[in-house]
């Protein structure tokens, strides 16, 4: 095997460790956390997520603006992308997992996360069988292409205010009554979030 082909391994071995330790401290890989957070019952998936996006996009246009990442943007199609979105949503609430919390569960010994993996693994190989009977979506195009703008006039403010109005809800909510959260979820969404940084530039792929 060429170094090339280990490098970019090792890296996404390590980034593993911080990114499980986001979820643990935050609570988020909890079965009851995701499925309260469906249920609109307990927000702190959705702070955790929302911070990881609004830094990981910051420190990805920071990338795109002083290297020569690639950014790809995926296909749509009005049927199959809102259906997969569904399914994976019905996965997630009858689980009370996600394709990231499940490898922090399984590293505590959550019960049945084992069998959770094993469902989503024999999910993928049946994918695989069916993808080429699938309808094809649209090539994906980015707004900032839409509207005949520099990528960073788009991106910056966007991310920019998902920062402040993030900043606003930890500011004026109630205090949280969760006593086992040891980080506060827009700690763990920001590491979640810098990982964007050897993801891209060692791997040349976002999380």
């Amino acid at each position: 095997m060429q170094r090339e082909s280990i490098v970019p391994s090792l890296v996404g071995f390590g980034m593993g460790i911080p990114f499980g330790m986001a979820f643990y401290h935050s609570n988020v890989f909890r079965p009851a956390v995701v499925t309260q957070q469906l249920q609109m019952e307990n927000w702190d998936m959705f702070r955790t997520f929302m911070s990881a996006v609004s830094v990981g996009g910051s420190c990805v246009s920071l990338l795109y603006a002083t290297s020569n990442i690639k950014l790809i943007s995926r296909p749509f199609h009005p049927i199959t992308t809102p259906l997969g979105g569904l399914i994976l949503g019905s996965g997630m609430y009858l689980t009370g997992a996600c394709p990231g919390t499940i490898w922090a569960q399984i590293g505590v010994g959550v019960t049945d996360s084992l069998i959770v993996l094993a469902g989503g693994m024999a999910g993928s190989v049946c994918y695989s069988y069916i993808a080429k009977y699938l309808p094809v979506g649209a090539p994906g195009k980015f707004v900032h292409d839409l509207l005949g703008v520099p990528f960073l006039t788009v991106a910056l403010p966007l991310f920019g205010g998902i920062i402040v109005t993030m900043a606003a809800i930890e500011y004026f909510q109630k205090k949280n009554t969760n006593q086992q959260v040891n980080w506060k979820p827009y700690v763990s969404g920001a590491i979640i979030g810098l990982l964007q940084i050897p993801a891209f530039y060692y791997m040349g792929t976002g999380l």
